[in-house]
């Protein structure tokens, strides 16, 4: 019986990391095969194992990056457009730069490696040629396609983290996701002339719509100070990640996570004090939301029950949440 988890099967842990796999990955892949046996196509049947195959080990890189910044990877999960690592542990704006950097990474490598192969003529012609070519064009396309600079894609997580060094958390967002949309329109533009594949323009159809929502959650709460863009949640991962993701951003902890690190009076009073004296620019994606979902749980309660009502420890973190205000570099 395999194990389910937030709708996926796991299938063990390689590398000691845990894999799920969507349940409508297994329908997704099994139409292929069976439309390509029964067309006596043996490519068009099994090449769907093999771009998952791809997209594992771009999360792989990802989970092993986050393993040697001196965080760790709570688990893999492949789906339908792809698939997401959630990591955790990973500080500072150029260790998520690294860790967003390492799945494409993984991609283009395996490309390379493919076609200095087919040069060397090292498959024989027929299926394993075909197949070889066919995997060297996807990983190299798909370790292009996310490292564009769209949210949630791992280029666009590399953009918000560098935007988030020098801007105000909601802020940052509304930039990225202008940013993501010229680019989605731009990629669909390149697309339509040269790679008119529909499963493309659904992918870039959902990331279009996910950053429009992002932008529109930024500019509400752009001018309050500790509201986050994402209400109670986390950033949540994209197509590749991105994660982050996530990553995590794309690679994120869920609600119920977050809600209990926010609640975690030594690593809060700890995470502000460290913002306050180093400013938001050093800490990760992460901290920041977390910091802005904590500020909106204490101003949620300081409106429903007063500051009196207010126990000392949660005035001493208000307190701080103010502090980090006054310090706050202007731009």
């Amino acid at each position: 019986m395999l194990q389910q988890h937030n709708g996926g099967y796991r299938l063990g842990a390689p590398f000691g990391i845990p894999l799920y796999v969507n349940k409508m990955l297994f329908f997704f892949v099994g139409i292929f095969a069976v439309y390509g046996f029964a067309t006596r196509n043996p490519l068009q049947a099994i090449w769907p194992f093999f771009i998952y195959l791809s997209v594992y080990l771009h999360e792989l890189g990802h989970a092993l990056a986050a393993t040697r910044l001196g965080g760790r990877a709570e688990r893999i999960m492949l789906h339908i457009f792809g698939g997401a690592t959630f990591t955790k542990g990973v500080r500072g704006t150029r260790n998520h730069v690294i860790l967003s950097a390492a799945g494409p990474a993984v991609n283009l490598a395996i490309g390379a490696a493919l076609l200095i192969l087919i040069s060397h003529e090292v498959f024989h012609e027929g299926l394993p040629q075909q197949l070889s070519g066919a995997l060297a064009f996807a990983n190299i396309l798909w370790g292009v396609f996310n490292l564009l600079p769209i949210f949630p894609l791992d280029g666009g997580m590399i953009l918000l983290a560098l935007l988030s060094r020098r801007r105000p958390p909601a802020q940052a967002e509304v930039i990225s996701g202008v940013v993501s949309l010229a680019a989605i329109v731009m990629t669909a533009l390149v697309a339509a002339r040269t790679l008119p594949i529909i499963f493309l323009f659904v992918i870039l159809g959902l990331l279009g719509w996910m950053n429009v929502q992002r932008i529109q959650r930024a500019r509400a709460v752009g001018g309050r100070p500790g509201a986050s863009p994402f209400g109670p949640q986390p950033a949540a991962s994209g197509p590749s990640d991105n994660g982050r993701g996530p990553h995590d951003t794309a690679r994120a902890s869920g609600p119920d996570d977050m809600r209990s690190l926010a609640t975690d009076s030594e690593l809060m009073r700890a995470l502000l004090r460290h913002c306050r004296d180093h400013g938001l620019g050093d800490l990760s994606p992460d901290d920041r939301r977390l910091i802005m979902f904590h500020r909106h749980l204490l101003e949620e309660e300081l409106a429903r029950r007063g500051f009196e009502a207010l126990d000392a420890t949660k005035r001493e973190l208000l307190a701080l949440h103010h502090d980090i205000d006054d310090h706050q570099p202007t731009h």
